[in-house]
């Protein structure tokens, strides 16, 4: 599965759009909004955004096929993250290795993949100690499961936990 346009919306506490992106992978476009009132800033950006481009929650497609697209234990895609501006970064979902999780209904053994950005060998290292950490714990299965996401909930560094 591919996603090939769609869009990318950031309500604050009342309601209000801060973030308004339409994303369109086939046409190489993105555009909309960030910002309110006199802060707003509207975007129309050509760019390249190869098939593997990923937002939001499609996230969890790549996650939901790690298996079928992992090579050698990781995978590489691009996304488009509203920071408050849109950018466009490749992240790199990797396994982590196997752990457990305990929920009330007792322990799942899980697959661990963790989520982090990818810029060239040189800065990685660098990045990666201010990037807020982001994992996946995933039950196997056909289809595998999502036991626990631990990670940011937005581009201001909001972190949760979902089991």
């Amino acid at each position: 599965m591919e996603a090939l346009r769609g869009r990318s919306i950031i309500r604050d506490q009342h309601g209000t759009p801060t973030v308004d992106l339409t994303i369109d992978v086939t046409g190489g476009s993105i555009t909309g909004f960030s910002g309110v009132g006199k802060d707003r800033e509207t975007y129309d950006e050509k760019l390249e955004l190869p098939a593997a481009t990923y937002w939001g929650p499609l996230i969890f497609i790549v996650v939901k096929n790690f298996d079928q697209n992992a090579s050698g234990g990781r995978v590489v895609f691009r996304t488009v993250a509203p920071t408050p501006r849109p950018r466009v970064v490749d992240l790199e979902l990797v396994r982590d290795g196997h752990t457990s999780v305990t929920s009330p209904g007792g322990t799942l053994d899980v697959e661990l993949l963790s989520l982090r950005p990818t810029i060239n060998w040189l800065v990685d290292p660098i990045v990666r100690r201010i990037a807020p950490r982001t994992q996946f714990f995933i039950q196997p299965g056909s289809p595998p499961a999502l036991a626990r996401y631990e990670g940011p909930r937005n581009y201001m560094g909001q972190e949760i936990r979902l089991e």
